[in-house]
């Protein structure tokens, strides 16, 4: 029989195990899709994939960057690089109230945001049941917030998740980058891309 030592030593060790192939899958990214709209627009939607990313993208913002890279069906010699979203992040409180009012989606998303309190069911607060708490509710924040954003396009717009790019011409195709703007020390640099033209427009199935 196995003495209490062997098995304590191989439970901490599964334990560590299991954490750290937790941790590796919670690694901060960020993810971007684009669409072409009906108006020779690009619809750009943007997101952190975790939690704590949520939270640090939310307070530093995006930079969002677009580079022409085709013409007349012509690659670029060099890509057309410009800079169309600085510091994007969400508009404070008192810029919700209007669609807030009138889009369920958009009153989730403030409360995440800004609420005090994003309930998530657990009544006591002490010692490490306020810290899981805590964490529960950063969570619930995140991934109601990520829901409610993927609903209403306006929404996202307003939490700076999202942005229409209207300077587009159907005969170019675009490479759109998006990188957080919060200093390396507090998250690690992460971008991501999304390749588009306004000419793959197509209407949504009815």
């Amino acid at each position: 029989m196995m003495n209490k030592q062997y098995i304590k030593i191989i439970t901490l060790s599964i334990l560590l195990l299991v954490s750290i192939c937790t941790q590796a899958q919670k690694v901060p990214q960020v993810r971007i899709i684009a669409r072409a709209d009906s108006l020779d627009g690009i619809q750009l939607r943007w997101a952190a994939t975790n939690a704590s990313a949520w939270k640090r993208c939310n307070q530093y913002g995006f930079k969002l960057v677009r580079y022409t890279v085709l013409r007349n069906k012509q690659l670029l010699e060099k890509p057309e690089r410009k800079l169309i979203g600085q510091g994007v992040k969400p508009k404070p409180l008192e810029g919700w109230k209007t669609l807030a009012e009138k889009n369920s989606y958009a009153a989730i998303i403030a409360q995440a945001l800004y609420g005090k309190d994003f309930d998530v069911g657990n009544t006591d607060t002490k010692g490490i049941t306020k810290i899981i708490a805590q964490s529960q509710e950063q969570e619930q924040r995140f991934g109601f917030s990520l829901h409610a954003a993927d609903m209403s396009f306006e929404a996202a717009k307003l939490a700076g998740w999202g942005l229409v790019d209207t300077e587009t011409k159907r005969d170019e195709k675009y490479l759109y980058r998006i990188i957080t703007a919060a200093p390396a020390h507090v998250l690690k640099p992460d971008t991501a891309s999304a390749f588009i033209s306004p000419a793959a427009y197509e209407p949504l199935p009815e």
